[in-house]
């Protein structure tokens, strides 16, 4: 039954909180892009490089 409820509507995030963080002891790293006002995640970036996080 929760399948069936339809999506929230997406919302641009107003304040966008970025954290990084490595996997594989530090071999390899990842970028969380989270709405600070919700706490909800806007997106996760397979790296950390500034290009990645710009686009």
């Amino acid at each position: 039954m929760v399948i069936a409820l339809p999506d929230p509507p997406l919302l641009e995030p107003r304040v966008l909180g970025v954290e990084d963080f490595a996997t594989k002891r530090g071999r390899k790293y990842g970028t969380v892009l989270v709405n600070a006002e919700s706490h909800g995640v806007v997106d996760l970036l397979p790296g950390r490089e500034k290009e990645l996080v710009a686009s």
